[in-house]
């Protein structure tokens, strides 16, 4: 099976190489992902996730040339462009960081059939879908 390649487009130097991962590889990161979405870390309290929501706005921040050297190489856009997704990015780390509580206050949605929650779909898919499959869960 061949590796994954960041690819600059400029001048098509690999600049990194990652393993593929086969079925069973998927399916473990899936399970454990399954597990910390219904664990205590995910159903607890909320402010601890707001922290890391924080901290990672910092560490964007933090590395945010070299971010954006790194996304520049590898997408072929101009410096000035990828500075500014990477200090998107961590902007809306800080927005969720701030207002995810007020998110995801429980809200009511009336129908016809009786009031109704909202609820979280889950997918997992894949720039190549091998075998034509995708995972969908809900």
């Amino acid at each position: 099976m061949s590796s994954y390649q960041s690819i600059n487009p400029a001048n098509n130097q690999v600049l990194k190489s990652w393993p593929s991962h086969d079925e069973a590889a998927v399916s473990h990161a899936l399970e454990v992902a399954d597990r910390l979405y219904h664990s205590d870390w995910s159903k607890g309290d909320i402010q601890p996730r707001l922290q890391v929501l924080h901290k990672l706005a910092d560490l964007i921040d933090s590395r945010a040339e070299e971010l954006a050297t790194i996304a520049s190489k590898e997408m072929g856009k101009l410096i000035g462009q990828s500075r500014g997704e990477v200090k998107i990015c961590s902007q809306i780390a800080r927005y969720y960081a701030e207002n995810a509580e007020r998110i995801l206050k429980p809200q009511p949605y009336p129908s016809e059939l009786g009031e109704a929650g909202l609820s979280i779909i889950r997918l997992v898919c894949w720039w190549r879908l091998s075998r034509g499959t995708s995972l969908i869960t809900s």
